[in-house]
């Protein structure tokens, strides 16, 4: 890990001067409690694209701005202790199903982190509109941060990565064996969809041989923003009893509240 958060600042410093890289930030390699996670019962990963320029408010600081290594994971440790993003919210329903969360008071024997899959430094304008705008630019952070993504999960070795992004994304990733898991016909007011929202599971290998389940539905402005909150919560149950009945036996430290 201690290579990789090295590696994580080069990349930020190679940007940093960049009119679109969000002045006053630093590289979010993950958001969450490491250790907790390690303990869970099921390694849970969510992904984004980037981090939100909305992380780096000016009258709010989330993050220290340190390179100090100590000084630095405890600032990621310690990010759902202090007033996070909305944002975060999306995935709230999908991991109650699997009996996780992102929130240290929460009694679940899992506890999430969130990861992206594009860049760790949050830009401005937003991924989808620095895109359009700036491909080039774009195309700079991803080739080098999915490859920190991918470095990071295999340290981090999940049993499952959960993500709602844009379906293009998938093909940097080495996934196979798609299977439809979850078919969701009607929208959130109960009206019939035109087509069937379909969340599917894949196998994503790493270059370290270590295998995950992938769990993928389509975004709508947020993660399964199309979605009721009763239909992620069925979703996070699915992928639950995946992974009840993968690791069926094995005995794992149920999460205790933090005081």
């Amino acid at each position: 890990m201690d290579k990789l958060i090295k590696r994580t600042w080069r990349h930020y410093d190679k940007f940093a001067k960049n009119e679109h890289i969000v002045k006053r930030s630093i590289p979010i390699l993950y958001f969450g409690d490491l250790e907790a996670y390690r303990k869970s019962k099921h390694r849970i990963i969510t992904v984004g694209l980037n981090p939100s320029m909305k992380e780096f408010p000016s009258d709010l600081q989330r993050f220290k701005i340190s390179r100090n290594k100590t000084i630095y994971i405890n600032s990621l440790n310690d990010y759902f202790k202090n007033k996070p993003y909305k944002w975060f919210k999306s995935y709230k329903h999908i991991l109650s199903g699997l009996d996780a969360s992102y929130y240290p008071n929460d009694t679940v024997s899992s506890t999430a982190l969130h990861t992206d899959l594009c860049t760790p430094i949050a830009t401005n304008p937003a991924w989808t509109e620095l895109v359009k705008s700036r491909k080039d630019i774009a195309e700079d952070l991803v080739s080098e941060g999915c490859k920190i993504w991918s470095r990071l999960m295999e340290c981090l070795k999940p049993h499952a990565i959960i993500c709602s992004i844009a379906e293009q994304h998938l093909r940097r990733l080495n996934i196979k064996d798609k299977k439809e898991i979850h078919r969701i016909k009607n929208k959130k007011d109960g009206t019939p969809r035109k087509k069937p929202y379909i969340f599917e599971a894949y196998t994503i290998s790493f270059n370290t041989g270590h295998t995950s389940f992938l769990f993928f539905g389509q975004a709508a402005n947020t993660p399964f923003g199309s979605l009721s909150n009763e239909d992620k919560t069925k979703l996070g149950k699915s992928i639950s009893k995946i992974l009840n009945n993968k690791f069926r036996g094995s005995s794992r430290e149920v999460r205790k509240p933090l005081s």
